[in-house]
């Protein structure tokens, strides 16, 4: 078939693995024990910008708040899809504040490791931490009350404003002059302080 359409196809294929960035999901934020929204996406690239697939990248929870616990990544290796992309969602622990990952792939020679923050929030209120437990002033002086509004995990919330009066009561008292504080994370007045 000289001179004719010899119907060749050419394959174009992406190069080595080069660079490695990140895609989303970093600065989410979301309540203590749930899943994030959103993954962690990274993507992988040749030196050309063209997506690399089959490359594995591994995520790990690198740091968490003191005394957290139930954090958990729902894969800790992903391998690379067509367009280059791997990816990872994030459970948060126990414990409100901020928890990092670090997504990682030994190929690349740039952007490894690319790393993830998110913001665990208190949960919904359950309990008071009350502060001093036990006091015994002498007659006549001031003692402040201190109460933090907690989730069924101890972390304190923000700026709570009860639903109803609380109610703090004296033992073997006369008189209670006394200063309601929400544990410097917010004040109100829905207080009933009483004898």
């Amino acid at each position: 078939d000289v001179g004719g359409d010899t119907g060749a196809v050419i394959t174009w294929h992406a190069g080595a693995a080069h660079t490695m960035s990140l895609v989303s999901g970093n600065g989410k934020s979301g309540t203590v024990g749930t899943a994030l929204g959103e993954p962690f996406v990274v993507q992988i690239v040749d030196q050309y910008n063209n997506p690399v697939a089959g490359e594995t990248v591994v995520f790990t929870i690198t740091s968490t708040p003191s005394g957290a616990s139930g954090q958990s990544l729902s894969t800790l290796s992903d391998v690379t899809d067509s367009s280059g992309q791997a990816s990872s969602t994030l459970t948060l622990g126990t414990k409100a504040g901020t928890y990092t990952v670090d997504a990682t792939n030994t190929t690349v020679g740039s952007g490894s490791p690319q790393t993830f923050t998110a913001t665990a929030t208190a949960g919904s209120f359950s309990h008071f931490d009350v502060a001093p437990q036990d006091t015994s002033p002498e007659a006549g002086s001031a003692v402040d009350i201190v109460l933090t509004a907690m989730d069924a995990n101890d972390n304190a919330i923000p700026n709570y404003t009860p639903g109803a009066d609380v109610t703090l009561t004296a033992a073997g008292a006369d008189d209670v002059t006394a200063g309601l504080v929400w544990g410097g994370v917010g004040v109100t007045d829905k207080a009933d302080l009483t004898g």
